[in-house]
């Protein structure tokens, strides 16, 4: 149970917003011809986890050439995969999944400022594909846009500048406790797990914000 009011709240998207069962197999089965690719984009982000480069220039050379080097190709097809592939199949799959009960309606009216933040990239569409408005929040922010991704706290520490509030006022909204949860603590911002049984509980609480 939350227990205070907060001036700000910052979501994750993934499995935040939305509940991610299958995904991962559905994902294998839209990338069968590039398998390699996929596998790959899994060992990197998993080796670049919590990294900061200090720039999104900095941050997406590397980015790219360690994703071709698990690949076997070059840092360019690697880039060609990742944005001519995958986030068009990313955005594809997600039309077939709903935003969490009655989370269009809560951000709706919540009358403070919010921001959804993620490690993926294309993040209005990926919104609009599971029929949340994305001008609904008030920033959302693509980690690699700002050097690095979570559990590193750079990403939410800009989202809490662009929202004008302070740390301490921001409850941080995610799945993983690994990544938002670590990234909030690092930050100085609350946290909030999200499941399927914890959800009508924040719904509940977040409700009662004026």
């Amino acid at each position: 149970m939350l227990t205070r009011n907060y001036a700000g709240i910052i979501f994750d998207l993934d499995g935040t917003l939305y509940n991610l069962k299958w995904l991962g197999f559905n994902f294998m089965a839209s990338h069968l011809t590039t398998l390699k690719y996929l596998k790959a984009s899994r060992k990197n982000l998993r080796k670049l986890s919590g990294i900061h480069t200090g720039s999104k220039e900095s941050f997406f050379e590397l980015y790219y050439r360690t994703l071709s080097e698990f690949a076997g190709t070059s840092p360019e097809k690697a880039e060609k995969w990742e944005t001519e592939v995958f986030y068009k199949n990313f955005i594809s799959i997600l039309k077939r999944y709903s935003a969490r009960p009655g989370v269009g309606e809560l951000l709706a009216r919540l009358n403070i400022p919010t921001a959804v933040v993620s490690d993926y990239g294309m993040i209005d569409d990926r919104l609009k594909s599971i029929k949340i408005d994305p001008e609904i929040f008030t920033v959302r922010f693509y980690s690699g846009n700002f050097g690095g991704l979570k559990p590193n706290p750079e990403i939410l520490l800009k989202a809490a500048e662009a929202i004008n509030i302070a740390p301490a006022e921001i409850l941080v909204v995610g799945d993983m406790q690994g990544k938002d949860g670590k990234a909030a603590e690092r930050a100085g911002m609350d946290y909030f797990h999200v499941d399927d049984e914890s959800w009508p509980l924040l719904m509940k609480n977040l409700n009662n914000i004026e």
